[in-house]
């Protein structure tokens, strides 16, 4: 079960369409997990406009002009502690798949991720959406797809296929 649902997610990715009528030019962006992977992401591909700072040391920082919070759940406390310091002082964007969600209410704009899941399952199609939505806020354009298709096969945990790919590559005995 598991791998088809992980499967049928990554079948998904080619059709996710994401849709923000928000753009950001400056702001720092802040999410873990996942998410902070996806705020990194879109800092180098910004060049900086919108630079990634982990959330708790960003509660240190003096109020910056915008926040963009990244949360596909939108309920962690570290982000509700961010909207009560940061509340009034900064614009406060939430980019979450649940707008209903604590942050997202506590937010000036609600930027909505294209994602729903049955199931928790790891970062495939959320971080994909998580990272097209990044992408349309600070208004970069996708680079066309490029790689491998590596198949699951039965298992999920797909590390010996990549070493035996990358050992085929390098020739490593």
């Amino acid at each position: 079960m598991y791998v088809e649902a992980m499967e049928e997610e990554a079948k998904r990715i080619h059709g996710l369409s994401v849709k923000v009528e928000e753009r950001v030019e400056e702001a720092i962006v802040t999410g873990a997990g996942d998410s902070f992977a996806a705020c990194l992401t879109v800092e180098g591909k910004t060049r900086g406009r919108l630079r990634c700072v982990d959330p708790y040391d960003l509660l240190e920082w003096d109020p910056p002009r915008s926040i963009v919070i990244v949360s596909l759940s939108g309920r962690p406390k570290v982000y509700s502690w961010l909207a009560e310091r940061f509340g009034g002082k900064s614009k406060i964007i939430a980019v979450t798949a649940n707008p209903n969600s604590r942050v997202a209410r506590s937010a000036n704009i609600v930027v909505e991720i294209p994602y729903r899941s049955k199931v928790q399952l790891p970062g495939t199609l959320s971080f994909i959406a998580t990272l097209k939505t990044l992408y349309a806020l600070a208004n970069v354009e996708e680079q066309p797809e490029r790689g491998k298709i590596v198949p699951l096969g039965e298992n999920p945990f797909f590390y010996w296929k990549i070493r035996k790919f990358w050992d085929s590559l390098f020739r490593i005995t």
